[in-house]
């Protein structure tokens, strides 16, 4: 962390900017997440706590690819005084015991815990048998996106649906039964993603387009103050893709998978190995009973 931002950071900018640089690995390092380090190996103690040879030496590599000149002894003795204030700053926050007192502290600590838990147990590189097994199970999620042309009609007036549904049960056109009912046209424009269709169908008509083939009306559902019936006139892409075609999404998918599973089997071990004892009833609402 600290090196990403050294890279970026103007020489008149570093004093300034110290109190923020790596204060969730430093906090961690603190609780001890990170393994000891042997005070041979540390270019600096700040009241017992060593700072590591390690962290000297990227915070060196991190000044260097901003710069188009060697450092000069000048250069390395601002990146120790950096890494110096800042174990200070953060000494003082844990004095302060701002892990537990400040929301953003706390945040921020969370999400390097977070980051260090799949550096752990995070996923390992798959194989093309794991990709293509993940493309196989779940094609729907590797599909082109579907586009929907759809007539909308409603009405709050439960009467004009009645008169609606006897006239197409008779035969009349979408169109000619929605005029003759007096209802209202609430079409969308044409070819919407079907996440967007739901602005005009609420949640149950969503789903039911999404069930329906071209030329199907399905209704009536209630949406905001009024009953709707559907026309599905043209429904296009939504085809499976070939493999070779998403490989790279099958794989970003894959990582993510591992890397939920990875953060909820640490998150198992931390609650194994620690006493919680819950002092109400979450689903009640409730306190127990003194």
């Amino acid at each position: 962390m600290i090196q990403d931002t050294l890279k970026q950071v103007p020489a008149s900018a570093w004093y300034v900017i110290a109190a923020l640089m790596a204060l969730a690995a430093a906090l961690a390092s603190a609780l001890g997440v990170a393994p000891g380090v042997d005070r041979r190996m540390a270019v600096a103690v700040v009241n017992e706590d060593i700072i590591p040879h390690t962290e000297y030496e990227r915070a060196l590599s991190a000044m260097q690819a901003g710069l188009s000149r060697e450092l000069t002894a000048e250069d390395r003795a601002r990146a120790l005084e950096i890494l110096i204030n800042e174990e200070l700053i953060v000494q003082r926050a844990l004095d302060l015991d701002m892990a537990q007192t400040d929301r953003q502290t706390r945040k921020t600590l969370i999400q390097a815990m977070i980051r260090t838990s799949l550096a752990l147990d995070g996923p390992l590189e798959p194989s093309e048998a794991d990709l293509r097994a993940l493309y196989e199970a779940e094609q729907g999620l590797f599909s082109s996106p579907a586009f929907f042309t759809v007539r909308i009609a409603g009405t709050p007036d439960a009467s004009k649906i009645d008169i609606f549904r006897n006239n197409m049960q008779a035969g009349s056109r979408f169109e000619d039964a929605v005029s003759a009912a007096g209802m209202e046209d609430f079409s969308p424009p044409p070819d919407l993603p079907l996440g967007k269709l739901s602005d005009y169908t609420g949640a149950a008509g969503l789903q039911a387009v999404n069930a329906m083939m071209a030329g199907d009306i399905a209704g009536p559902f209630s949406y905001a103050d009024r009953q709707i019936y559907i026309w599905l006139q043209r429904r296009t892409g939504g085809g499976t893709l070939l493999f070779d075609a998403v490989r790279d999404q099958v794989d970003a998918e894959w990582r993510r998978r591992q890397e939920e599973q990875a953060f909820t089997d640490y998150i198992q071990r931390l609650r194994q190995r620690a006493h919680i004892e819950e002092l109400i009833d979450p689903v009640n609402e409730t306190a127990p009973a003194p």
